[in-house]
């Protein structure tokens, strides 16, 4: 029923975690039937939520401050503050691709090494692709940004080196000019 509603960022966060908890527990009952219908709900649901990105993304790119925690603000909004108030080790975890049903079911084992301060959820920028939204999220700036700040480390689609390979370099950048 939510999904007719205009949501908010926060609200289809909401949704997708109510879709994931149910495609989980429906996987252990084995019933086909509700797994179905929480399949063509699922689908409609990514069908909404491009067409909310689609609508939303150019002005969240305009208004930091308005918009959902994005790849180029995470280590600055989620990490930093963490590490700079506190005397205990932070780990920063990255797991490239992880979507959040995946991250519900390997969460178990994460805990039994890890104490999860706090368990929340971003929205990549786009591109999503390793080399767009992983070095957004070490650089703490967009491609473009980058590109100009390094351009002897930014490799372009057409090159076949590794796209990652300056991951260290981004994120030293990132920690001295934070």
């Amino acid at each position: 029923m939510s999904l007719s509603d205009r949501l908010s960022w926060q609200e289809w966060v909401d949704v997708y975690k109510k879709l994931v908890y149910w495609e989980i527990e429906l996987e252990r009952t084995k019933d086909p039937g509700m797994y179905d219908i929480l399949t063509m709900q699922k689908s409609e649901a990514n069908q909404l939520f491009s067409k909310f990105v689609e609508n939303n993304y150019l002005s969240w790119l305009k208004d930091p401050e308005k918009a959902p925690l994005m790849s180029h603000f995470l280590l600055r909004r989620k990490a930093l503050p963490l590490a700079e108030n506190t005397e205990e080790p932070v780990f920063f975890l990255l797991i490239d691709n992880l979507r959040f049903d995946q991250w519900k079911v390997i969460e178990p084992a994460i805990r039994e090494i890890f104490k999860v301060v706090e368990e929340d959820t971003y929205c990549s920028i786009l591109p999503t692709a390793t080399q767009f939204a992983r070095n957004a999220i070490f650089a703490g700036m967009m491609p473009s940004e980058i590109q100009k700040r390094f351009p002897d480390k930014w490799i372009g689609d057409e090159e076949d080196e590794g796209k990652n390979n300056f991951e260290e370099d981004f994120l030293a950048d990132q920690f001295a000019t934070t």
